[in-house]
């Protein structure tokens, strides 16, 4: 599934907005006190939210996870990391999978990930390849064991394409 940039982010605008009234902050209220804040997370200085790009919003989603909020926090493309309001509308490439795996599978799922992106290959290679190898319809529901020979395997097919 494709996302607009626009439509993430709305999701992130309304995120932090939930964040700052958790935090009974009020965005009008502290705004030079949070961009103070939000200048040494994201390493440079803006001057509002729209003047972040969805990459810096995110940092700034994640910095109020650590602090203990439960925010959801929209998936980005790397395509789409360096888009802020006003630039023209972009579309994700690819989709924004995997959804979830847990921590046991988050290395091998993000190295197929990587594979995946440098061969300019959907999702759907993946799960093609833990269809024809276990049976298994999606490549998340793979077992470690199973990520690991799915990884050599693509590793093996990267090395022919670009050798």
């Amino acid at each position: 599934m494709n996302k607009k940039a626009t439509v993430i982010y709305n999701q992130q605008n309304k995120i932090i907005h939930c964040a700052l009234r958790d935090l009974d902050m009020p965005y009008k209220d502290h705004k030079e006190e949070l961009f103070s804040l939000y200048t040494g997370i994201i390493g440079r200085k803006a001057t509002g939210l729209s003047d972040l790009t969805l990459g810096e919003r995110d940092l700034i989603i994640r910095h109020y996870q650590k602090k203990g909020l439960k925010l959801f926090k929209p998936f980005i493309n790397r395509d789409l990391k360096d888009w802020q309001k006003g630039d023209p509308e972009m579309v994700s490439e690819s989709s924004d999978r995997p959804l979830s795996v847990p921590a046991t599978k988050k290395r091998l799922v993000g190295k197929i990930g990587a594979i995946l992106a440098d061969m300019k290959l959907p999702w759907k290679y993946a799960d093609g390849i833990s269809n024809n190898m276990f049976g298994i319809r999606f490549v998340e529901w793979c077992n470690p064991g199973q990520l690991h020979k799915i990884v050599a395997a693509m590793v093996i097919n990267q090395r022919r394409r670009y050798a």
